[in-house]
Protein backbone atom coordinates (compact mmCIF):
# COMPACT_ATOMS: atom_id res chain seq x y z
CA UNK A 1 0.00 0.00 0.00
CA UNK A 2 1.26 3.32 -1.46
CA UNK A 3 -1.30 5.80 -1.10
CA UNK A 4 -2.89 6.51 1.68
CA UNK A 5 -5.82 8.09 3.48
CA UNK A 6 -6.26 11.97 3.46
CA UNK A 7 -7.24 13.62 6.73
CA UNK A 8 -10.48 13.05 8.12
CA UNK A 9 -12.86 12.41 11.17
CA UNK A 10 -15.63 10.14 11.99
CA UNK A 11 -17.40 9.04 15.25
CA UNK A 12 -16.43 5.16 14.77
CA UNK A 13 -13.27 4.29 16.97
CA UNK A 14 -10.55 2.35 14.65
CA UNK A 15 -7.70 0.08 15.23
CA UNK A 16 -4.93 -0.13 12.75
CA UNK A 17 -2.36 -3.22 12.92
CA UNK A 18 0.10 -2.88 11.01
CA UNK A 19 0.98 -6.27 9.07
CA UNK A 20 4.11 -4.77 7.04
CA UNK A 21 6.26 -1.88 6.38
CA UNK A 22 5.95 1.49 7.87
CA UNK A 23 3.07 4.14 7.55
CA UNK A 24 3.55 7.80 8.57
CA UNK A 25 -0.14 8.79 10.88
CA UNK A 26 -1.24 11.87 11.72
CA UNK A 27 -3.47 12.35 14.53
CA UNK A 28 -4.73 15.58 15.87
CA UNK A 29 -1.89 17.60 14.73
CA UNK A 30 0.72 15.19 15.75
CA UNK A 31 2.94 13.15 13.28
CA UNK A 32 3.84 9.41 14.46
CA UNK A 33 5.67 6.71 12.38
CA UNK A 34 4.50 2.90 13.21
CA UNK A 35 6.26 -0.56 12.63
CA UNK A 36 5.13 -3.96 11.50
CA UNK A 37 3.22 -5.42 14.15
CA UNK A 38 2.23 -1.87 15.70
CA UNK A 39 -1.13 -0.63 16.43
CA UNK A 40 -2.86 2.34 16.65
CA UNK A 41 -5.76 3.48 18.54
CA UNK A 42 -8.11 6.47 16.88
CA UNK A 43 -10.48 7.75 19.63
CA UNK A 44 -14.58 8.96 17.86
CA UNK A 45 -13.75 12.06 16.63
CA UNK A 46 -10.30 12.64 16.03
CA UNK A 47 -8.61 14.35 13.12
CA UNK A 48 -6.55 11.50 11.41
CA UNK A 49 -4.62 10.37 8.23
CA UNK A 50 -2.50 7.60 6.70
CA UNK A 51 0.28 8.05 4.33
CA UNK A 52 2.81 5.84 2.98
CA UNK A 53 6.72 6.38 4.17
CA UNK A 54 8.56 6.64 1.41
CA UNK A 55 9.23 4.63 -2.08
CA UNK A 56 9.49 1.07 -1.60
CA UNK A 57 7.67 0.98 1.73
CA UNK A 58 4.78 -1.96 1.06
CA UNK A 59 2.66 -1.09 3.73
CA UNK A 60 -0.16 -3.58 4.73
CA UNK A 61 -2.42 -3.33 7.23
CA UNK A 62 -5.81 -4.37 9.04
CA UNK A 63 -8.58 -1.47 9.72
CA UNK A 64 -11.07 -2.53 12.46
CA UNK A 65 -14.03 0.19 12.63
CA UNK A 66 -16.94 0.17 15.22
CA UNK A 67 -19.37 2.50 16.44
CA UNK A 68 -19.72 2.70 20.28
CA UNK A 69 -23.34 2.29 20.18
CA UNK A 70 -22.46 -1.77 19.96
CA UNK A 71 -21.65 -1.78 23.56
CA UNK A 72 -24.86 -0.25 25.04
CA UNK A 73 -24.65 1.31 28.07
CA UNK A 74 -20.62 0.65 28.40
CA UNK A 75 -20.51 3.37 25.39
CA UNK A 76 -20.22 6.12 27.35
CA UNK A 77 -17.26 4.74 29.26
CA UNK A 78 -15.60 4.81 25.96
CA UNK A 79 -16.91 7.80 24.77
CA UNK A 80 -15.62 9.76 27.17
CA UNK A 81 -11.91 8.83 26.94
CA UNK A 82 -9.17 10.01 25.07
CA UNK A 83 -6.07 7.25 25.43
CA UNK A 84 -2.72 8.46 26.08
CA UNK A 85 -0.80 6.22 24.28
CA UNK A 86 -1.90 5.90 20.50
CA UNK A 87 0.74 3.87 19.17
CA UNK A 88 0.95 0.79 20.96
CA UNK A 89 4.52 -0.36 19.56
CA UNK A 90 5.33 -4.19 19.40
CA UNK A 91 9.42 -3.60 19.72
CA UNK A 92 8.92 -0.82 22.35
CA UNK A 93 7.54 -3.75 24.73
CA UNK A 94 10.27 -6.26 24.30
CA UNK A 95 11.96 -4.90 27.45
CA UNK A 96 8.07 -4.09 29.42
CA UNK A 97 6.35 -7.53 29.81
CA UNK A 98 2.69 -5.87 31.18
CA UNK A 99 2.76 -3.62 28.18
CA UNK A 100 3.38 -6.50 25.94
CA UNK A 101 0.99 -8.74 27.56
CA UNK A 102 -2.01 -5.37 26.41
CA UNK A 103 -0.43 -5.68 22.81
CA UNK A 104 -0.48 -9.55 22.37
CA UNK A 105 -4.17 -9.18 23.89
CA UNK A 106 -5.38 -7.23 21.59
CA UNK A 107 -3.34 -8.40 18.40
CA UNK A 108 -4.83 -12.10 19.45
CA UNK A 109 -8.42 -10.06 19.01
CA UNK A 110 -8.02 -8.74 15.80
CA UNK A 111 -6.41 -11.55 14.15
CA UNK A 112 -9.19 -13.70 15.52
CA UNK A 113 -11.88 -11.62 14.19
CA UNK A 114 -10.15 -11.35 10.45
CA UNK A 115 -10.53 -15.22 10.54
CA UNK A 116 -13.75 -15.67 11.25
CA UNK A 117 -14.45 -13.10 8.90
CA UNK A 118 -12.63 -14.70 6.45
CA UNK A 119 -14.15 -17.86 7.21
CA UNK A 120 -17.56 -16.95 7.83
CA UNK A 121 -18.60 -19.81 10.16
CA UNK A 122 -21.99 -20.01 11.67
CA UNK A 123 -22.17 -17.87 14.44
CA UNK A 124 -19.08 -15.72 12.91
CA UNK A 125 -21.00 -12.29 13.66
CA UNK A 126 -20.90 -13.12 17.43
CA UNK A 127 -17.40 -14.35 17.53
CA UNK A 128 -16.51 -11.01 16.20
CA UNK A 129 -18.67 -9.34 18.09
CA UNK A 130 -16.97 -10.87 21.22
CA UNK A 131 -13.64 -10.28 20.06
CA UNK A 132 -14.72 -6.35 19.79
CA UNK A 133 -16.19 -6.88 23.78
CA UNK A 134 -12.71 -8.54 24.77
CA UNK A 135 -10.50 -5.21 23.16
CA UNK A 136 -12.96 -2.98 24.75
CA UNK A 137 -12.54 -4.23 28.33
CA UNK A 138 -8.59 -4.15 28.10
CA UNK A 139 -8.60 -0.42 26.27
CA UNK A 140 -10.61 0.53 28.76
CA UNK A 141 -8.93 -1.27 32.05
CA UNK A 142 -5.04 -1.27 30.98
CA UNK A 143 -4.51 1.35 28.49
CA UNK A 144 -4.08 5.03 30.48
CA UNK A 145 -6.49 6.91 29.12
CA UNK A 146 -7.92 10.65 29.95
CA UNK A 147 -11.35 11.42 30.63
CA UNK A 148 -13.34 13.83 28.47
CA UNK A 149 -15.62 16.62 29.54
CA UNK A 150 -19.08 16.70 28.01
CA UNK A 151 -17.88 20.45 27.33
CA UNK A 152 -14.90 18.94 25.50
CA UNK A 153 -17.19 16.73 22.81
CA UNK A 154 -19.15 19.63 22.52
CA UNK A 155 -16.00 21.45 20.94
CA UNK A 156 -14.78 18.53 19.16
CA UNK A 157 -18.04 18.02 17.33
CA UNK A 158 -18.34 21.95 16.23
CA UNK A 159 -14.38 21.90 15.54
CA UNK A 160 -15.12 18.69 12.97
CA UNK A 161 -17.93 20.38 11.60
CA UNK A 162 -15.98 23.41 10.54
CA UNK A 163 -13.01 20.91 9.35
CA UNK A 164 -15.58 18.92 7.54
CA UNK A 165 -16.57 21.60 5.29
CA UNK A 166 -12.86 22.61 4.89
CA UNK A 167 -11.88 18.97 3.93
CA UNK A 168 -15.31 19.23 1.62
CA UNK A 169 -14.41 22.64 -0.12
CA UNK A 170 -10.75 21.43 -0.73
CA UNK A 171 -12.01 17.69 -2.32
CA UNK A 172 -14.28 19.20 -4.63
CA UNK A 173 -12.27 22.15 -6.00
CA UNK A 174 -8.59 20.67 -5.43
CA UNK A 175 -8.41 20.42 -9.81
CA UNK A 176 -9.01 24.13 -9.81
CA UNK A 177 -6.35 27.14 -8.94
CA UNK A 178 -8.11 27.27 -5.55
CA UNK A 179 -6.73 29.90 -2.77
CA UNK A 180 -6.80 30.18 0.73
CA UNK A 181 -8.92 33.26 0.62
CA UNK A 182 -11.77 31.06 -0.94
CA UNK A 183 -11.48 28.26 1.54
CA UNK A 184 -11.42 30.59 4.62
CA UNK A 185 -14.54 32.47 2.97
CA UNK A 186 -16.31 29.01 2.04
CA UNK A 187 -16.37 28.43 6.29
CA UNK A 188 -17.22 32.29 7.01
CA UNK A 189 -13.79 32.85 8.16
CA UNK A 190 -10.84 35.32 8.14
CA UNK A 191 -8.10 34.20 6.23
CA UNK A 192 -5.62 35.04 8.88
CA UNK A 193 -7.89 33.15 11.54
CA UNK A 194 -8.27 30.37 9.00
CA UNK A 195 -4.67 29.67 8.62
CA UNK A 196 -3.72 29.29 12.44
CA UNK A 197 -6.86 27.16 12.72
CA UNK A 198 -6.11 24.51 10.44
CA UNK A 199 -2.42 24.11 10.98
CA UNK A 200 -3.57 23.71 14.89
CA UNK A 201 -5.75 20.95 13.92
CA UNK A 202 -4.40 19.21 11.30
CA UNK A 203 -0.35 20.09 11.75
CA UNK A 204 -0.27 21.20 8.19
CA UNK A 205 -0.87 24.84 6.25
CA UNK A 206 -3.65 24.98 3.92
CA UNK A 207 -1.33 24.54 0.92
CA UNK A 208 0.76 21.66 1.91
CA UNK A 209 -2.38 20.02 2.55
CA UNK A 210 -4.22 21.22 -0.40
CA UNK A 211 -0.88 19.57 -2.34
CA UNK A 212 -1.27 15.95 -0.78
CA UNK A 213 -4.37 15.57 -2.36
CA UNK A 214 -3.61 16.58 -5.60
CA UNK A 215 -0.58 13.85 -5.13
CA UNK A 216 -2.92 11.94 -4.27
CA UNK A 217 -5.02 12.21 -6.86
CA UNK A 218 -2.30 11.72 -9.30
CA UNK A 219 -1.20 8.77 -7.94
CA UNK A 220 -4.57 6.90 -8.52
CA UNK A 221 -4.12 8.38 -12.05
CA UNK A 222 -0.87 6.64 -12.27
CA UNK A 223 -1.70 3.84 -11.04
CA UNK A 224 -4.92 2.88 -12.45
CA UNK A 225 -5.04 4.64 -15.81
CA UNK A 226 -2.40 5.39 -18.81
CA UNK A 227 -2.91 9.11 -19.15
CA UNK A 228 0.20 11.12 -19.94
CA UNK A 229 1.83 12.21 -16.89
CA UNK A 230 1.54 16.18 -18.64
CA UNK A 231 -2.28 15.65 -18.81
CA UNK A 232 -2.73 14.18 -15.38
CA UNK A 233 -0.58 17.04 -13.69
CA UNK A 234 -3.04 19.52 -14.78
CA UNK A 235 -6.31 17.04 -13.96
CA UNK A 236 -4.65 16.90 -10.56
CA UNK A 237 -4.50 20.61 -10.25
CA UNK A 238 -1.15 21.83 -11.53
CA UNK A 239 -0.43 24.31 -13.20
CA UNK A 240 2.71 23.63 -14.76
CA UNK A 241 4.92 20.09 -14.90
CA UNK A 242 8.05 21.54 -13.44
CA UNK A 243 6.13 22.00 -10.47
CA UNK A 244 3.95 18.65 -10.30
CA UNK A 245 7.53 16.54 -10.36
CA UNK A 246 9.11 18.78 -7.16
CA UNK A 247 5.90 17.97 -5.33
CA UNK A 248 5.49 14.41 -6.50
CA UNK A 249 8.74 13.93 -5.38
CA UNK A 250 8.74 15.78 -2.46
CA UNK A 251 5.91 13.77 -1.28
CA UNK A 252 6.56 10.35 -2.42
CA UNK A 253 9.94 10.36 -2.95
CA UNK A 254 10.20 9.07 -6.36
CA UNK A 255 9.09 10.62 -9.77
CA UNK A 256 6.14 10.26 -11.49
CA UNK A 257 7.22 7.64 -13.82
CA UNK A 258 8.80 5.72 -11.61
CA UNK A 259 5.77 5.45 -9.61
CA UNK A 260 4.00 4.51 -12.72
CA UNK A 261 6.68 1.56 -13.45
CA UNK A 262 5.74 0.09 -9.68
CA UNK A 263 8.88 1.45 -7.91
CA UNK A 264 6.73 2.62 -4.78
Amino acid sequence: MTRGFSLHWHELVEIVYVLGGEMHIALEGQDYTAHKGDIIIINSGLVHGYSSTGPGSDNSFFIIQFGLELFDQAHIDLRNRVFQRLVLGKLSFSRNSEGNEIHHRLADSIFTMNQEFCERKEGFHLAIKARLYDMALTLLRDVPARQVSDSELIRRKMRNQVLDKIFSFIHENFNHDIRLEEAAEAVHLSKFYFSRFFKSQTGQTFHSYLSRVRISHAEELLADTDIPVTELAYQSGFASIKTFNRQFRTITGTSPSRYRAGER
